[in-house]
């Protein structure tokens, strides 16, 4: 065996774990309801293991958000210049909204919901690069549907 199918056939086994798992604590945590939240006993015993489960799926995640990429990386460097032009561009593109957005005009409403200025900006810079974004998946399937009418 190749080390792409054992990577594969590892991945999927530990994915099928972990649902399986999470699954289990979560038909457990359906049959007890708000009893076991209640109660210490079962509390430790069937949330606890949950949540557990949960931070393990979780680092599981973030650690082959970094190891693939950076595995794809090492096996074609030619593509690293195109990845770093993309990210590099993220990056950019970010940076121009944040600078771009403002934030509350009404200090009022900062005391109100307990927020500093930089998060207000933060929430603004979101809000617009979200609209942006949202807008070019719009045009790109407009344009994607047209294309396709003219081949």
């Amino acid at each position: 065996m190749n080390r792409d199918k054992i990577l594969k056939y590892v991945s999927r086994i530990s994915v099928i774990l972990l649902i399986s798992i999470g699954a289990f604590f979560t038909i457990l945590v359906w049959i007890k309801g708000d009893y076991a939240v209640a109660v210490e006993p079962l509390r430790s015993k069937i949330l606890d293991p949950f949540i557990i489960t949960a931070y393990v799926a979780a680092i599981f995640c973030a650690l082959f958000v970094i190891i693939f990429p950076l595995a794809q990386i090492i096996k074609s460097p030619k593509k690293t210049l195109k990845i770093l032009i993309g990210i590099v561009a993220v990056v950019l593109f970010w940076y121009i909204i944040y600078t771009l957005s403002t934030g509350p005009v009404d200090p009022d409403i900062l005391v109100k919901t307990g927020t500093s200025e930089k998060v207000a900006r933060y929430v603004g810079a979101g809000l617009i690069c979200t609209y942006i974004i949202f807008g070019i998946a719009i045009l790109t399937t407009i344009y994607c549907e047209i294309s396709k009418k003219f081949k």
